[in-house]
């Protein structure tokens, strides 16, 4: 009898300490933080770069490897379209990356969809960047997600984020959001830095030690798990529904893989998805493959002279398949 009085006890007091924690949560969202402010400032410079452009454009959407990996001014004079770098953080997560994409995309443009390749195997709904973004910029992406989501986000919020959330309030500042969060950019979202010369040798170090995983093995998950790959479904109808021509490419990657990486049936399947859904492919992963120096800081990351270098291939790509393509959906 007492023992079962203990364990009611218990569950009535860790109930409440769940409950008040839910209290506390929602009672700060909506409320930014620096680094949601940070992000919200270039999704807001680069949603501006968008509506700047009176007629059709080609955006390019998708993480870091977008951001510094092409150069969307210089893509715009090789094709004749004007086109902006809707490159953000593999963090935000494909999900969000694609609700960005409909909320840009307007009837005539073109959309190259560039995902880094662990985003085909979680949608990052709980990326600490996400949570922190979303929560103090856009509750109603939270409101949006399934209860079990929101359960997750509520009870795994690190109370650091929380007291940052509270802190800011409590100070009363207006929120800005930056014009240009690196001072970096150019009018087309391009980031204008990332030269060769500005690459440190510890950059080139750990560029040098970065060990590529199994990402078959990821491409694996993404299948059973069934929620990346159906959103990307759902976008290509979207982009149907809506008058926009949807094309897929691939991002920069080391070309010295070990052979336990696995990467030749993975982009085989990644191949086979995207031409059994008939989105367009602007090359094939092979093609996107480059030295490690080439790359910046990270795997994803061009140097500014090789994104240049990868942008003249791209326009190549994109005018050889609008040349042959079928007229856009919905014209």
């Amino acid at each position: 009898m007492h023992d079962r009085r203990f364990i009611v006890s218990v569950a009535l007091w860790l109930g409440g300490l769940v409950a008040a924690w839910t209290l506390v949560v929602l009672a700060q969202v909506g409320a930014p933080t620096k680094l949601s402010a940070h992000v919200a400032g270039m999704i807001a410079f680069k949603e501006r770069a968008a509506a700047a452009v009176a007629g059709p454009k080609t955006i390019v959407l998708g993480g870091s490897s977008v951001f510094a990996g092409i150069h969307c001014a210089e893509l715009g004079v090789l094709t004749g379209q004007p086109a902006v770098n809707f490159g953000l953080t593999l963090a935000l997560g494909p999900d969000y990356i694609l609700r960005l994409g409909r909320q840009t995309a307007r009837p005539g443009d073109t959309v190259i969809l560039v995902l880094e390749y662990e985003q085909y195997a979680d949608t990052s709904l709980r990326s600490p960047l996400l949570t922190d973004y979303v929560l103090g910029e856009d509750p109603a992406y939270f409101r949006s997600l399934p209860w079990r989501t929101e359960a997750e986000w509520v009870l795994g919020l690190p109370f650091k984020r929380v007291g940052k959330a509270f802190l800011g309030m409590a100070s009363g500042e207006p929120h800005e959001q930056l014009v240009d969060p690196d001072q970096s950019m150019d009018a087309a979202g391009d980031r204008m830095e990332n030269h060769l010369s500005q690459r440190t040798p510890g950059m080139l170090r750990e560029l040098v030690s970065y060990r590529i995983p199994d990402h078959y093995r990821v491409w694996q998950e993404a299948e059973r798990d069934g929620t990346v790959l159906p959103r990307i479904r759902a976008f290509h109808r979207w982009c149907g529904e809506h008058g926009v021509r949807l094309l897929v490419a691939f991002p920069p990657y080391p070309d010295d893989a070990p052979p336990g990486a696995e990467l030749d049936p993975f982009f085989t399947s990644l191949i086979r998805f995207y031409d059994a859904e008939g989105i367009p492919r602007l090359g094939t992963p092979w093609e996107s493959l480059y030295p490690r120096d080439a790359f910046f800081d990270s795997c994803y990351h061009l140097t500014y002279e090789a994104a240049s270098v990868r942008t003249g291939v791209v326009a190549k790509e994109l005018l050889a398949l609008k040349n042959s393509a079928a007229p856009v959906p919905g014209k």
